[in-house]
């Protein structure tokens, strides 16, 4: 169902994501803190135009809980972007392909300048499944366990996870965090190949893999919602 441009008190708009449900009994209307949106959920008896007129009642208070919201960073050209917890900054390069170039403290993109986010972003995302392959690999070996496959989701409520089947799944934002939290989160899930739970010997597995456990689980505490605020573009 086509999406609803709203506009807000001053002059702004704001995207109004709307979807009908088949299980829904009324129209619902939430802030979704990932992609900076409002979404209404409507039910099958009721059409496009009752949820446009649900958020135009509902206007003020789609602004108030959009403005509390952390603005997103867009991987733009200028803007600084975390990778193994150092900071590179973003540079539009005309001379250079159209791909990033990491110098160290930059990340040089050459081609379209309207692109150059999309670009870090999937570059982010290969070197992500390299650093997290690289250490699943490790810690698979050194606990003689075997995992089926690694999978990257971009997942906001967990880093990471493992399925009944072996199957490892990660947040590719994590290539962003230093690499004792990555070395954490990745130890985390090959344990639970072992244990699939969060009982004492699970918890004895991950401290054998990474000594230390408390400081990477503060700092995702703290640290980890800013990385879920960068974007490819505003």
């Amino acid at each position: 169902m086509r999406d609803l441009d709203l506009t807000l008190s001053g002059g702004e708009t704001a995207r109004v994501c709307i979807k009908r449900h088949a299980m829904a009994r009324r129209l619902t209307l939430r802030v979704d803190r990932r992609d900076h949106v409002a979404r209404i959920s409507i039910p099958k008896t009721c059409t496009r135009a009752d949820a446009v007129r649900f958020a135009r009642q509902h206007t003020a208070w789609i602004e108030k809980h959009l403005g509390q919201l952390p603005k997103p960073i867009a991987l733009v050209p200028g803007a600084r972007v975390p990778l193994l917890g150092v900071e590179r900054q973003i540079v539009h390069a005309k001379t250079v392909p159209a791909r990033v170039h990491d110098l160290g403290d930059a990340l040089h993109v050459g081609g379209d300048p309207a692109r150059v986010g999309l670009r870090v972003q999937s570059w982010l995302k290969l070197r992500a499944r390299h650093e997290i392959t690289q250490r699943a690999e490790a810690f698979a070996d050194e606990t003689r366990l075997e995992f089926a496959r690694i999978t990257l989701r971009d997942t906001r409520s967990r880093w990471g996870s493992c399925s009944a089947s072996g199957g490892l799944n990660f947040s590719w934002r994590l290539v962003m965090t230093p690499p004792d939290v990555l070395d954490y989160v990745v130890a985390h899930e090959v344990a639970h190949l072992e244990h699939m739970n969060h009982g004492p010997e699970f918890w004895g597995l991950v401290e054998q893999l990474v000594p230390d456990r408390n400081a990477p689980r503060r700092w995702l505490r703290k640290q980890g919602p800013r990385l879920l605020r960068y974007c490819a573009k505003a």
